[in-house]
C-alpha cells in the first residue's frame, strides 16, 4: 500500500483541498468495555458488543487498534482473537497463550484500506480444544478492554 504524504507549509501558503485531504481524519468508531465478559468456546464466534460500523471512503489508510485481557477458565491453552471485516479476515488471528484459570493480554494492530461505503470491523474469537476464554473486562476503567479504527490517512 502507497502511502500519499503531505507536502512542506510555507509562512503565508494558502493551504489547498489536496493537502487538507491529506491529513489523518482521526477515530472513526471505538468501544471500551469496562464491565461484562464474553465467554467463548472452541468454535469461532463474535465477541459480543465488538464491533464498529463506519463510511469508509476510498484510498484512505486505515489502523485498527485492540487492547484488552483474556483468561482460560478451563485447561491452559491458546486464545485467539480475529479482526474481520463482515466475514473477511484483516488479520489471520492474534494467539496468545494462558494457563489453566490464567490471564493473558491480547494486543494488535492492523493497517489495512477498505472499499468505500459501510464497513463492519468486529472481533471474533475461540479458544484451544477442551477449553474456553473469556474477553475480560475488568469492573471498572483501569483495564478495559478496548477496539478501536482510525484513519491515519490517505493511500
Amino acid at each position: 500500500m502507497a502511502i500519499n504524504p503531505n507536502t512542506n507549509f510555507t509562512v503565508g501558503q494558502v493551504a489547498t483541498s489536496d493537502q487538507m485531504n491529506r491529513f489523518p481524519r482521526g477515530v472513526m468508531g471505538q468501544v471500551v468495555r469496562t464491565a461484562g465478559d464474553i465467554t467463548l468456546g472452541t468454535v469461532e464466534a463474535d465477541l459480543t458488543g465488538m464491533s464498529i460500523t463506519f463510511t469508509a471512503e476510498a484510498n484512505r489508510t486505515y489502523k485498527v487498534t485492540v487492547h484488552g485481557q483474556a483468561g482460560k477458565t478451563t485447561a491452559a491453552g491458546n486464545i485467539r482473537v480475529y479482526v474481520k471485516n463482515g466475514a473477511t479476515y484483516l488479520l489471520g488471528n492474534i494467539t496468545t497463550f494462558a494457563v489453566d484459570t490464567g490471564g493473558a493480554m491480547v494486543i494488535c494492530g492492523v493497517i489495512t484500506g477498505l472499499s468505500a461505503g459501510s464497513q463492519t470491523i468486529k472481533l471474533t474469537g475461540s479458544a484451544a480444544a477442551n477449553a474456553s476464554i473469556q474477553a475480560q473486562a475488568p469492573t471498572s476503567t483501569t483495564f478495559p478492554f478496548t477496539f478501536l479504527i482510525e484513519d491515519v490517512g490517505p493511500a
